[in-house]
């Protein structure tokens, strides 16, 4: 009998003496092999159209031998609805055992769980089961097999499953969706992989708040960012759109802020130059600083406030205006709009001539929330940062804009139907014609955001507090994941911008 020396353990094909079999060497093993391994995660597999019934308990089980040539040592085992009960009483996730009496069988060619290993396993009512008194920590705790986002695009449309791996950007509150199954609910985030990716996860059925309820038990107290993982995910595409997103399968399981060396690579990583995580920003919203655009418009008419008091304020983008344009022409020193005459530019706040004016962005959104709609305008830095595009790279199509008729460039439609925290000061209200509006000054994104009891809450907050939590902050461009196919201003509000912050 050969045996194999791994991490100083003589591990084999089984014998009297109680050796075990390592999990890539089951397809000819002996009927009374036995595997020493720890359950990494496990789940019930349900039959969504017969009222969530359970087809079978899963789990993915991880022996000592974690990497062979760079591919994760693990296998997906099973077990049928009928012997789940008496089973689930023995196996614990987490926890390491000696398993014996078991079906190897050829691994699934369709959305199978694990992929790097030709077998699978399933346990019936004979299967002998005997939990380790020890646990050395020679079998580690997790084990996945992460996609990078830049490879997902093999997996578009595929029968195949894929775990990722990201810094949570935002999270959209739960949606209820109607499908071919009923009404179910659907939850939307956005992911970072430190690199400048973003890839969207949308979560269906009893995963949105699961997710929900694992973000609020599990999130930094203390500022730091936030990283999930979602196991057997499916990759897919819009319909229309190049964009790629992963969807949540039967077989998804939700992990965040665990402790894996793969979690603090990518926090690591997130120091580099060019990350989406190189500079981060403390958010803390609590009820006393979030208003809705009713409340906004009701405070700024009536003049209820002192000074420059500033207010957050969740929107969802309808529309951007055209009517004034897409920028202004501005004074390179203080910001605000230049006048004009045949020959010259002219400053009135500075009070001298203008030789280089700098064109600047000036975004008219069109915004609503459950309460109200408005005005937001935005400013330069702002405007760029909502934008993903500078404006000089805006510049050809804006030179083909002739005002109220023409229309949006493609490259601002994807801000319409965004959701964004805008920061607005209720000094920058401004009414003319029945028009109102106000400047928005900043952008809060990314944040985490929950809609409870009609009222807008967010992760931040707790029955015990406001708690504080830093998160990623986006750069001013970033890219998508797609699929490629071979297919006259207000000058009146412009002079009442204050330096904006960068």
């Amino acid at each position: 009998m050969s045996a194999i020396d791994v991490i100083g353990t003589k591990v084999g094909e089984v014998n009297n003496n109680g050796v075990h079999t390592f999990l890539n060497k089951l397809s000819n093993a002996a009927p009374d092999t036995k595997i020493k391994v720890r359950v990494a995660r496990m789940w019930d597999t349900l039959n969504i159209t017969k009222k969530k019934e359970i087809i079978s308990t899963d789990m993915v089980l991880i022996d000592e031998k974690v990497f062979i040539n760079e591919i994760a040592n693990c296998i997906h085992a099973t077990i049928p609805r009928r012997f789940s009960p008496s089973l689930k009483k023995v196996l614990q996730e987490g926890k390491i055992y000696v398993i014996s009496h078991f079906e190897v069988s050829k691994n699934k060619e369709k959305y199978a769980v694990v992929e790097n290993n030709p077998s699978m396993l399933s346990f019936y009512g004979d299967a002998i089961v005997t939990e380790e008194g020890s646990d050395d920590n020679t079998i580690p705790r997790y084990i996945f097999e992460f996609v990078n986002f830049n490879d997902l695009i093999k997996r578009c449309g595929k029968e195949v499953l894929a775990d990722v791996i990201g810094f949570i950007i935002d999270v959209d509150p739960i949606e209820e969706k109607t499908t071919v199954n009923g009404k179910v609910d659907m939850l939307s985030l956005h992911l970072g992989d430190g690199s400048g990716n973003v890839l969207k996860v949308t979560l269906w059925d009893d995963y949105a708040p699961m997710f929900n309820q694992k973000l609020i038990d599990q999130m930094h107290a203390t500022p730091k960012p936030n990283v999930a993982i979602f196991t057997s995910t499916l990759v897919k595409q819009y319909q229309g759109n190049c964009e790629l997103y992963v969807s949540s399968s039967r077989s998804t399981t939700i992990y965040i802020n665990i402790d894996t060396p793969e979690v603090a690579d990518l926090i690591l990583s997130s120091k580099g130059k060019n990350s989406v995580l190189k500079t981060t920003e403390t958010l803390s919203l609590t009820n006393v600083d979030v208003k809705t655009i009713s409340e906004l418009l009701s405070m700024a008419v009536s003049g209820v406030y002192q000074g420059d008091v500033v207010y957050n304020c969740v929107a969802t983008v309808d529309d951007i205006l055209l009517k004034n344009g897409l920028y202004y022409v501005s004074c390179p020193h203080c910001r605000k709009t230049v006048s004009s005459t045949e020959t010259d530019f002219n400053c009135e706040h500075c009070t001298k001539k203008v030789d280089y004016p700098k064109i600047r962005y000036r975004l008219e959104l069109q915004v609503n929330d459950s309460t109200e709609s408005t005005i937001f305008v935005l400013f330069a830095e702002v405007a760029e940062q909502l934008a993903q595009l500078k404006l000089d790279d805006l510049t050809p199509d804006l030179e083909n804009q002739t005002g109220r008729d023409s229309d949006l460039p493609k490259q601002l439609q994807h801000i319409i139907g965004s959701k964004h925290i805008f920061q607005v000061k209720l000094s920058s209200y401004f009414e003319r014609r029945g028009v109102q509006s106000f400047t928005a000054h900043k952008i809060l994104k990314p944040v985490v955001k929950i809609e409870k009891e009609d009222n807008i809450a967010t992760a931040c907050s707790s029955s015990s507090g406001s708690l504080t939590i830093e998160i990623p902050d986006l750069p001013k461009k970033r890219r998508k994941l797609i699929l490629h196919s071979n297919k006259s201003g207000d000058k009146d509000q412009n002079e009442d911008v204050e330096d904006l912050e960068d």
